[in-house]
């Protein structure tokens, strides 16, 4: 197959993927109005602010990361779904209740790590640089769970060793962008919202915001 005919394979992908994006945030989106994410002891919160944002941001996310992958890095792009469908899903809710609920975190993580395992088939170094990238992502968010008291609550310790098997597969760049580019958002969202010191903010979706960028860029 010549790369005229990959073109129209590639823009047919990209527009499928994008769809089903947008379908998945339309459904996110009334999961996340029903609350049932929320523990008793959470019942009494305010309501969240609104998730009108879901299903734009989950197309863009899908659009620009499958545009980016297609036609000749794909693999990348089956490593990054399970993230990238639970993503704003996951962002949400920790902006709720600063919380990111084992029930989704966990099987994206095992989804990744078999996605993972199965294309290492072709090249197996790219499993070992996946697992040490996921480790170290792991560590270093643990140490900062420890040193911040629990500011940098354990949900996030979790996510970023999945953000780490993400970015650790596509490369040592994609891993540099992405745990920079997190922080990075996090503070100049703090400094536009006039966030103070002693305010907890959710991490999350900076987390998930920086593999993003970092996707993106590299």
């Amino acid at each position: 197959m010549g790369s005229v005919e990959l073109v129209p394979l590639a823009s047919a992908t990209v527009t499928a993927y994008t769809i089903a994006a947008v379908l998945l945030g339309v459904l996110t989106r009334r999961n996340l109005a029903s609350l049932r994410y929320r523990r008793p002891s959470e019942a009494d919160r305010p309501l969240p602010s609104s998730t009108r944002w879901v299903p734009p941001v989950s197309a863009l996310a899908a659009a620009l990361v499958s545009w980016c992958a297609m036609p000749n890095q794909w693999r990348s792009l089956l490593v990054a779904t399970p993230l990238l469908a639970a993503g704003p899903w996951l962002a949400a809710v920790d902006i709720d209740v600063r919380r990111l609920p084992d029930r989704v975190l966990l099987p994206v993580a095992g989804f990744t790590l078999v996605a993972i395992v199965a294309l290492a088939a072709i090249d197996p170094p790219v499993l070992l640089r996946a697992l040490g990238c996921g480790f170290a992502g792991f560590a270093i968010y643990f140490a900062l769970h420890l040193v911040s008291g629990g500011s940098i609550g354990f949900g996030d310790v979790k996510l970023a060793g999945v953000v780490g098997l993400v970015a650790g597969f596509h490369g040592l760049a994609t891993v540099w962008w992405s745990f920079l580019a997190g922080p990075l958002l996090c503070v100049a969202w703090a400094v536009l919202t006039r966030r103070g010191l002693r305010d907890r903010v959710a991490f999350g979706p900076w987390l998930v915001a920086g593999l993003l960028v970092a996707l993106v860029l590299t």
